[in-house]
C-alpha cells in the first residue's frame, strides 16, 4: 500500500485524498445515517479515488473512443448529461441551504403544520423531537395560533407520528384545543393534502407556518404550493455531520416532486 502511494504523483495524491474525505464525510460512522444520500455520496468519493488511481488507463480508453465516430457522439452525450446533472445538483443544493433558515416576517398567530418523522415505539425520535421543540417555541410566541400535527403510523411504530407530537406538545403545556391531529398521511404530499382539508373545514385560511427539519423546507414548500398553500418556514436543525447526506438525498426527492407535477 505504501509503495502504491509513493508511486502516485502530487495531483493523484490530492485527488485520492479528496475522494477519501468525501467517503468519510458521507460514511454512516460519521453521519450516523444510512439512506440514498449516504450511498450516492460515498459512491462519488469512490469514483474520485478510482479516477485518480486509474487516470492513465482512463485517458487511454478515452483517446481510443474519440477515434471512432460513434465514440465521439457517446462522449458528447455523456458530457451533456454530466454537465446537466452538475447544474441541477448544484442548484438544488443552493436552494435547500437557502430555504433552511426561518422566515422573519411571519404574521402573528399564523396556523402551523408540524410534519411528522420517525417515532421510536411510542416516543418521538431525535429528529421528530427537534421539530416538536421548534413548534412549541412558535406556539408559545403565538398564543392564538392553531396547530396541525401531521403524520401517520408506520409499521414499526406503536402510535402515529401525529399522536406522538400531540402528546408531547400537550405535556409541554400547549392546550389540546389548539391542536388538530392528522394521523392518516404516509408522505409529505399527504401531510399537506389532508392538513389543507382541516384548514378549510375550520376556516383557517391557506397561509401556514411549516415546521420541519431545515434540509426539508425547500421540498416541503414546493409540495405545499402544489396543494394550494402558501408557506412560512420555522425549521428545526439537523446535525452538521448528517446534513450533507440529507442534502444529497434531496437531489432525488426534489426531482420526484417536479416529475409528479
Amino acid at each position: 500500500m505504501k509503495e502504491k502511494w509513493e508511486s502516485l504523483d502530487k495531483g493523484q495524491k490530492i485527488t485520492v485524498t479528496a475522494g477519501a474525505f468525501i467517503c468519510l464525510l458521507f460514511s454512516p460512522l460519521v453521519s450516523f445515517i444510512f439512506n440514498l444520500g449516504t450511498l450516492v455520496g460515498m459512491g462519488i468519493g469512490a469514483a474520485v479515488i478510482f479516477a485518480a488511481l486509474k487516470r492513465d488507463g482512463i485517458k487511454e480508453f478515452l483517446t481510443k473512443l474519440k477515434q471512432k465516430r460513434w465514440g465521439k457522439a457517446l462522449l458528447i452525450f455523456v458530457c451533456i448529461i454530466c454537465v446537466t446533472a452538475l447544474i441541477y445538483c448544484s442548484t438544488v443544493t443552493v436552494l435547500v441551504l437557502s430555504y433552511s433558515t426561518d422566515n422573519k416576517d411571519i404574521p402573528k398567530d399564523t396556523p402551523v403544520i408540524v410534519l411528522g418523522c420517525k417515532v421510536m415505539g411510542s416516543v418521538p425520535g431525535p429528529m421528530l423531537q427537534r421539530r416538536i421543540n421548534a413548534a412549541y417555541d412558535y406556539l408559545v410566541e403565538n398564543p392564538n395560533a392553531k396547530c396541525i400535527v401531521s403524520g401517520g403510523q408506520g409499521a414499526d411504530e406503536n402510535i402515529s407520528e401525529a399522536q406522538a407530537m400531540y402528546e408531547s406538545l400537550t405535556e409541554k403545556g400547549i392546550s389540546p384545543d389548539r391542536i388538530f391531529v392528522e394521523d392518516k398521511s404516509t408522505s409529505t404530499y399527504e401531510n399537506f393534502k389532508f392538513s389543507k382539508q382541516i384548514l378549510d373545514e375550520n376556516g383557517l385560511g391557506s397561509s401556514v407556518v411549516v415546521v420541519t427539519t431545515n434540509y426539508h423546507q425547500f421540498r416541503a414548500g414546493l409540495i405545499a404550493e402544489n396543494c394550494g398553500l402558501s408557506t412560512y418556514a420555522v425549521s428545526s436543525k439537523t446535525g452538521n455531520f448528517s446534513l450533507p447526506t440529507y442534502v444529497v438525498r434531496e437531489w432525488f426527492s426534489v426531482l420526484l416532486v417536479f416529475l409528479r407535477k
